[in-house]
């Protein structure tokens, strides 16, 4: 079965490597236009954006930390500027190379978790998400 998003944009966290490329180039594939969220390697994530261009689609490269509010707005503005807003938000984004971070939290899924083996859909820890990454969601969920 081969799904169209012809004219759908979307935005890819963690676009610029590994799983997050991937999926980048099967929304390209599949007709959509691509915003690519990065936090390092502008060079991999600029590469992606004009492959996709010199085959004829739309892509753009977006550097922003998906664990600070207000890059993650600057990034929704940017994409709204340059496209008319987002339909599709692909939270990819993960922690690079922070192995003690990693740890932390998985220590911290261990220890939380239900025994239905669910985690609460709303973790927090000392007043903020425990994940920052929920920034992102928190920013794009009004705006989708």
């Amino acid at each position: 079965m081969e799904i169209r998003l012809d004219q759908k944009r979307a935005l890819v966290t963690g676009g610029n490597s590994g799983i997050g490329a991937a999926i980048v180039l099967g929304r390209a594939d599949a007709g959509a236009k691509v915003a690519i969220n990065y936090v390092s390697h502008p060079e991999t994530a600029e590469s992606l954006a004009q492959g996709i261009k010199d085959r004829h689609g739309e892509a753009l490269a977006l550097p922003a930390d998906v664990s600070d509010p207000q890059a993650v707005a600057q990034m929704f503005a940017r994409i709204d500027e340059a496209g008319g807003g987002n339909d599709i938000v692909i939270n990819n984004a993960g922690v690079d190379g922070a192995h003690e971070e990693v740890l932390d939290v998985l220590t911290y899924l261990q220890q939380t978790e239900q025994s239905d083996g669910h985690w609460s859909q709303n973790m927090w820890l000392d007043g903020r998400p425990y994940w920052d990454g929920a920034q992102m969601d928190e920013t794009a969920l009004p705006i989708l």
